[in-house]
């Protein structure tokens, strides 16, 4: 098992950007990252659980996870829409480990927004950048501990 697992008992996923692509924000046009499953596949076998922290209104989380039939493979799923905060807002992933019963230290947060995982580094969860398109390289005032462009890199 790659380093970057050790001590992690949870992964947190963003959905759209990180476990949902897509060229537009046009509904047809979201595509499930064709390395997720794999991914997910490789979690379960380390037996480290996956959950969602995503600023989604409760019905696109809806019908995202009903779409790509994954509402069975993550706890929690926390949703903004439902919660009234939204990243970076430091209460979401407060909220996020109240529900997960993991402390945030044992955490791993994989988001394609560097401002959120900002926060979450504040509050000592483990960051991954999903760069998927390689152009954004980050800030000076923050650097995730790992960037990667796809699932592929992270087992």
């Amino acid at each position: 098992m790659k380093e970057i697992y050790k001590g992690i008992d949870i992964v947190i996923f963003d959905v759209v950007g990180v476990i949902i692509s897509t060229a537009d924000l046009v509904e047809d046009r979201f595509v499930l990252d064709p390395s997720f499953l794999d991914f997910t596949e490789f979690l379960k076998k380390e037996n480290i659980r996956k959950g969602i922290l995503s600023n989604l209104p409760k019905e696109w989380g809806e019908y995202f996870l009903k779409k790509f039939n994954l509402k069975g493979e993550f706890d929690p799923i926390v949703l903004s829409g439902e919660v009234g905060m939204r990243k970076p807002d430091r209460g979401i992933y407060l909220e996020f480990e109240k529900r997960s019963k993991v402390p945030l230290k044992k955490s791993l947060f994989i988001d394609d927004k560097l401002y959120n995982l900002k926060t979450a580094s504040e509050l000592g969860v483990g960051t991954v950048y999903f760069n998927r398109s390689g152009k954004d390289k980050g800030t000076n005032d923050f650097q995730p501990d790992y960037e990667v462009s796809s699932f592929a890199e992270l087992f």
